[in-house]
């Protein structure tokens, strides 16, 4: 027996040059010039659109995660446009969550100059990667003075039985043109409290290897072993989520992810200054979580644990930074320690090399 595996996300997605020069007419009123596909984007395909004028935009397609993906990260930017200053987002020009329009989402946006960390990492070298990373401290802070009583993704408010249906948000009392709803990356939400967070967590775990019991046979057993063990476990999980509440997270802080300008160079005779942070990208997978979830992933360029040979240096330079600002880090928590081995536990019952490549379950 056999894993299935899906392909990736933007197998399959295209766009025809009509349908690129429609949009560019429809949404800002201009001729289309030339139009590229990029590889930038797992979960999208992004494409580069130049028009006549020489005015460039950035156009995202999904086919991922359908309707909530594309409307929780636009309610996501609106909200940090309107409720924050120090946090350079996109400049969305035009969305839609429904494929009704060109077969598939999509995000119009202007092009913000600049180019990815990732793509000049070496030019940077430590000490760029920390005139970098000082300036993300503010930013990240600012994400964790927003704390909310729900976990889950931010959405639109809406009165439609349709949207809510899939979105299942609960308006933010503070916020009320705003909610909390589902889950991106597992079926769920929004949760009253870290208990059932996470006890869903386990269950997104544990539905993949009963779903695939033949192919995953040697992680059966101790999956059914671990929801036994479930019902026990909710007074502790809310013991060692006290020092915890959920803030506002961005979940994929990674070099990918964050644009910076001027370029880089690796010539060292030609004249250069500081590179600033121009935009931070990728909103879909965040929202209202544990604080923990910002700082586990392996990815993440704040992760202690993280997959880069420097990434720790990094990863404590921002550690510190945030606590010199007051913001509570997995270092200051005092249960910090327990629940990063109760998610290493649950993240093991799947471990990640068999979920590359699943879709997140949603029913």
């Amino acid at each position: 027996a056999e894993l299935q595996i899906l392909p990736r996300p933007t197998f399959g997605i295209s766009l025809t040059e009509d349908q690129a020069r429609d949009l560019i007419r429809r949404h800002v009123n201009k001729e289309l010039s030339s139009f590229e596909s990029t590889d930038r984007g797992y979960n999208n395909l992004v494409l580069f659109l130049i028009c006549t004028d020489g005015s460039e935009y950035v156009l995202r397609l999904s086919n991922r995660c359908k309707f909530i993906k594309t409307e929780s990260e636009m309610a996501y930017i609106k909200f940090l446009s309107l409720h924050t200053t120090n946090i350079p987002l996109p400049k969305i020009i035009a969305y839609s969550s429904s494929p009704d329009e060109i077969g598939y989402e999509y995000v119009l946006m202007e092009r913000t100059i600049g180019v990815t960390v990732f793509d000049y990492e070496k030019e940077l070298g430590e000490q760029g990667e920390k005139t970098v990373t000082t300036q993300l401290i503010p930013m990240l802070a600012t994400l964790k003075r927003f704390s909310f009583k729900k976990i889950g993704n931010l959405y639109f408010t809406s009165n439609d039985p349709k949207v809510t249906s899939q979105t299942r948000a609960v308006p933010i009392p503070e916020y009320p043109e705003f909610s909390i709803g589902r889950c991106l990356n597992f079926n769920g939400g929004p949760f009253d409290d870290f208990a059932t967070y996470m006890e869903a967590y386990l269950r997104s775990r544990t539905d993949i290897v009963f779903a695939n019991r033949e192919a995953l046979a040697p992680f059966v057993g101790c999956n059914e072993r671990m929801l036994r063990l479930l019902p026990d476990l909710t007074d502790y999980f809310r013991s060692i989520s006290q020092d915890a509440p959920p803030v506002l997270c961005h979940l994929d802080i990674a070099y990918r992810n964050i644009l910076i300008h001027p370029t880089p160079s690796s010539d060292p005779s030609l004249p250069s200054s500081d590179p600033k942070i121009t935009a931070l990208l990728d909103w879909e997978w965040g929202g209202s979580y544990p604080p923990d979830e910002e700082f586990r992933n392996a990815i993440s360029l704040v992760a202690l644990h993280g997959e880069r040979d420097n990434n720790k240096t990094i990863a404590l330079h921002v550690t510190q930074g945030l606590e010199d600002l007051g913001v509570t880090t997995h270092r200051s928590s005092a249960n910090y320690e327990k629940r990063r081995i109760l998610y290493e536990l649950i993240d093991q019952l799947a471990p990640r090399y068999i979920l590359e490549g699943q879709e997140p379950h949603m029913t």
